[in-house]
């Protein structure tokens, strides 16, 4: 079965540097959209499409109806703040995307970009979490935005150091004016400055264009689909875009303006829409006076709602959050604050019944979502902690009783299929792929065996060792592959990495 996608992005700045940065409406997060479906359907799909744009024919005069039909403003309290043609306009819009069509979105923050490339000789350790690091600091630079660090980012790299010392130290002391709100903060700053040692100067600075790819090809890997085309709206540089898709694996990769196919077009509108959405909830829910510490939290307006802008939220709630729901759906960097508050945002206006619920405590309703949105950054900071890859068995697997896992071995559900590592009485080695658990914490070990990768159950008595193993690679310390030597001797186990 074939199948075809289509790109489009928002909030994409050609280029970054200390302009692009420090204007006003400089939005931190780079917002990519593909939507696609089966290759037998793509015919109803755009009849129903060009339905759509012919309703709204007086939205678009002059050429094609994308996404900036949809002015900022009317998103600067989520859709309370729109008026009810909008509200009908993209209601509409919803209403296409039916259970056959595919969404996924990725998003990335510029300045994690340029951390990376500030930190790119760093590495995370057992006793070191360098993700985490790079979170605090692109956390501190899209919140803070302190111009003295931009500034040294792209005037006086020999300085960086300097002025990030500074700035967190400033911090720190600030902070100390509300400690119980700011303790973890003053304590990730605190690692920050013990840990930070020199970076080198950034040569140039172009966006990466392969990020969201990566994501879409595991995408593609979890949903097993094989045979498609991925057609990418053409803009500016776009050759850069579809090479950085054919870097990453992608094939049948092309672009098209987008007055030439309607997936474009739609991919579009969904894009500018999350834009703008997410841009205007960061902005309500960040500070404006970064030298007063204090709590923030959504204004009442946010929850103004009328009975057809609550459905509108549900309606992109299904979208984002229940249609085709894959794990690599949503994909995103080390810092993705604002796809998650935004996926909260999403989540907490759907648990209502109807607008007079919100209503009824819209006083309170701030808090109840700064604690929700709270929540779940914490559960996705936690997430983060963790370096074991995550594959989601494919769904052609979803019918079979096993899997392949990450290093092609095959692996039953059921745990009883499995056949056990031999181990006799004295040693022998092993080439040790990789060591895990199943769902019922039965350690399991994939060895090579003549070139074949091959899993298998370990005896309880080495559960320790490989609970021990699995805690170093979350923690980032990669042990396999490896030799190892296994010794049994009176009915003890002992394990020896060589």
């Amino acid at each position: 079965m074939r199948y075809n996608f289509y790109y489009d992005e928002s909030e994409h700045s050609r280029s970054i540097n200390l302009n692009t940065i420090s204007a006003d409406n400089f939005y931190d997060n780079f917002v990519t959209i593909i939507v696609g479906w089966k290759a037998d359907i793509e015919s109803k799909l755009q009849e129903n499409y060009h339905k759509f744009e012919d309703k709204y024919i007086y939205r678009h005069p002059d050429g094609e109806l994308k996404s900036k039909t949809i002015k900022p403003n009317q998103l600067s309290c989520g859709f309370s703040s729109m008026n009810n043609e909008n509200v009908v306009f993209l209601s509409d819009y919803m209403d296409l995307f039916s259970n056959d069509v595919y969404v996924y979105i990725a998003t990335f923050s510029k300045i994690e970009f340029i951390v990376n490339q500030l930190f790119k000789d760093y590495k995370s350790t057992f006793l070191f979490d360098m993700d985490m690091m790079k979170y605090s600091i692109i956390k501190a630079l899209v919140i803070y935005k302190p111009q003295e660090l931009v500034d040294a980012i792209y005037n006086n790299p020999k300085n960086i150091v300097a002025v990030m010392r500074n700035f967190f130290e400033n911090k720190i002391e600030k902070n100390e004016a509300n400690p119980a709100l700011k303790e973890r903060e003053n304590k990730s700053f605190e690692h920050i400055l013990l840990l930070l040692k020199e970076v080198k100067p950034i040569e140039r600075i172009d966006w990466d264009y392969t990020p969201p790819f990566v994501g879409f090809r595991r995408f593609l890997d979890e949903n097993s689909i094989s045979e498609y085309s991925l057609t990418i709206d053409r803009e500016g540089e776009h050759q850069k875009t579809v090479l950085a898709a054919r870097e990453v694996g992608l094939i049948n990769v092309d672009d098209e303006k987008s007055d030439k196919h309607f997936g474009i077009r739609m991919a579009d509108m969904l894009a500018g829409l999350i834009g703008k959405l997410m841009k205007a909830l960061c902005k309500a829910i960040h500070p404006t006076n970064t030298e007063v510490v204090e709590k923030t939290i959504l204004c009442d307006k946010w929850f103004d709602l009328t009975e057809d802008k609550l459905v509108l939220y549900k309606k992109l709630h299904h979208v984002i959050c229940e249609l085709n729901t894959s794990y690599y759906k949503s994909f995103a960097g080390i810092y993705a604050d604002d796809l998650v508050c935004f996926n909260a945002l999403l989540n907490f206006m759907n648990h209502f019944v109807n607008s007079n619920e919100i209503k009824l405590n819209i006083k309170i309703q701030g808090e109840y979502f700064n604690g929700f949105a709270c929540t779940s950054l914490a559960k996705d900071y936690q997430r983060k902690q963790s370096k074991l890859p995550i594959d989601p068995i494919p769904i052609s697997n979803s019918n079979k009783d096993y899997f392949f896992n990450q290093r092609g071995a095959k692996v039953y559900f059921d745990t009883n299929k499995q056949g056990m590592l031999s181990i006799p009485e004295g040693k022998i080695k092993y080439k040790v792929l990789s060591v895990g658990f199943d769902n019922d914490m039965i350690p399991l070990v994939t060895v090579e065996e003549q070139g074949i990768p091959m899993c298998y159950r370990l005896p309880i008595e080495l559960a320790k060792w490989a609970f021990t193993m699995v805690a170093l690679a979350n923690a980032g310390e990669r042990c396999f592959p490896s030799e190892v030597l296994f010794t049994k001797r009176n009915n003890q186990y002992f394990v020896d990495i060589i």
